[in-house]
């Protein structure tokens, strides 16, 4: 965690957002999500983004949802930003539609 806004952590991830790293991110960002009022997440520093990161991005947020908490993208790289674009899932986190 890099810091809290509004009582919520903020989470950044640096790095690559692929299955090699969901398992660790995933019991990361829930463990901040469950200790707090909600959870900000910057993906502006990810270099690499796959299925499995952005199915952990949607699981957070589905959780999020569930316990009525917010959960918002504060930054996304031009990776993250293209693994949601083409898979038409970028609506449901705030991702821009755009890749540029």
């Amino acid at each position: 965690m890099t810091g809290s806004r509004e009582n919520r952590p903020v989470v950044t991830v640096i790095g690559e957002l692929d299955a090699g790293q969901v398992p660790y991110l995933h019991a990361t960002l829930l463990a901040a999500l469950t200790s707090s009022s909600g959870l900000d997440l910057d993906l502006s520093a990810v270099s690499a983004c796959d299925r499995a990161g952005l199915h952990l991005l949607l699981a957070v947020h589905r959780r999020a949802a569930a316990e009525g908490k917010p959960f918002t993208l504060t930054g996304s790289s031009r990776a993250v930003r293209l693994v949601a674009r083409l898979t038409h899932a970028g609506h449901l986190l705030g991702i821009p539609a755009r890749t540029a």
